[in-house]
Formats: C-alpha cells, structure tokens, sequence
C-alpha cells in the first residue's frame, strides 16, 4: 500500500536518551519513520549514533530509514548574536524541514524532553514559536518526549523498552562555551532564530544537502561500523 505524507515522519535523531525514546513512541504513530542525524567537525563520535541505530534495529520496523547529513552553512539574514546551541538546532531544523518537504512528508520530529526545557531551543516560548513557524510551511511538529519532565523516567523508560541506558549521541565540542541567556535576551534570539529557519525553508528548491549516508536500518550490519 503506498504511503501518503501523513503515514511518515521525519525524525531528527541524535542517538541519544530522548531522541531513542522519541523513536520508538514515533514508530507506533507513524507507518514510516526517517532518522535524520546531522554530523560536523565539531560533533565527535558519530559511531555511537551507529551503535544505537543497532540496538533499534530490533524494534523499529525494517524500512525504517536512516540519513547521515553534514552540517551545511546557511547564509542567513537574521544573525544570532549570543554562543549557545540556537545556530546548530536551526540547521537541525531547516535540514529535517527540507527532507520532509522534498519527500512529501507534512510531520518533523524533535527529541526535545520537559526535563530539558530551560534549553533555549526546549523553552516552551521556542517550541511554540517554532510549530507556528512550521506549520505556515505545511509541516506540523511533534515532541513525542516532551512530556518527559524528569530523566530518571527517560532511563526507566529505556530499560523499559529493552535499550541501554547510556547516551549514543555525538558529543558537542562548542558546547561548554554556551552562556544562559535572561528571558527578554532569550525571545529576541528565538524571534531571529524562527525567522531564519522561515527565510530557508522558503528555499528549499534551491538547498542542496549533502549526504554522508542513506539507507534502510534493516541493511545495516554490524561491519558496517568499520566504514565510519
């Protein structure tokens, strides 16, 4: 039977705690999900991603879609002015916005938990900002771990579910030079942050991403980690 645009989903998946669960809730709402984990220079350990994707091969159906994209640079109107995750996550978005657009897809996925919500990007302001600014483009958002508000439940909820514990995502070497950002600070970098998410996405015919890796899930084998 051939899926429509509400059967998929794009998932941004960084291989870790919340990004796991929020595969695993995703694959019993959607017939058909894309994991989309973004690689750089600065993001090291992209084969613990790879390690998790194996231990989710077991549970997420076999057509399950993985992507491996380089982090583009987007030349970008509205400047962000202040050292914190905002920049990465923007491009984390324009680049799952894009896949799903150009694949017909209409829902995208963010791993963002309640027990991170202090998080510029996870501050309820952003994420109500950012499914607005989404939803003009025709794609709804969706925070299936959202309602996790402690991270004891995201470990429990893991052993739950058969999977390891520990967190498989690639570690960030800009992160220790983030600053916390007071709240008036904040809604103007989430205003500039929305808006050049907006002016790319209006793009998309014109961005080209580069990809590092696609395939099925189901055709990945364990060998497979000699190559990353």
């Amino acid at each position: 039977m051939e899926l429509n645009q509400t059967d998929k989903c794009v998932l941004m998946f960084s291989g870790g705690r919340d990004s796991t669960i929020a595969a695993m809730r995703l694959s019993k709402k959607f017939r058909h999900l894309i994991l989309v984990t973004v690689i750089s220079e600065h993001l090291v350990g992209v084969e613990r991603v790879y390690q998790r994707i194996i231990q989710l091969k077991k549970y997420l159906p076999k057509e399950t879609e993985w992507v491996q994209v380089i982090l583009p640079k987007f030349t970008i109107k509205e400047q962000l002015l202040n050292v914190t995750c905002l920049p990465c996550q923007r491009a984390y978005v324009i680049i799952g916005s894009i896949i799903a657009q150009k694949g017909d897809i209409s829902n995208l996925a963010m791993g963002y938990s309640g027990y991170q919500n202090t998080w510029p990007e996870q501050t309820p302001y952003a994420v109500e900002k950012l499914r607005e600014t989404l939803k003009i483009s025709g794609i709804q958002l969706h925070l299936p771990v959202y309602d996790i508000k402690e991270k004891d439940y995201a470990l429990d909820e893991l052993t739950r579910l058969g999977l390891k514990k520990e967190s498989y995502e690639q570690k960030c070497l800009k992160q220790q030079y983030n600053i916390e950002l007071g709240e008036d600070i904040l809604k103007t970098e989430i205003d500039k942050w929305t808006a050049g998410i907006s002016e790319i996405i209006k793009l998309k015919n014109t961005v080209t991403l580069d990809i590092r890796f696609h395939g099925r899930i189901s055709d990945i084998g364990d060998l497979s980690l000699k190559t990353y």
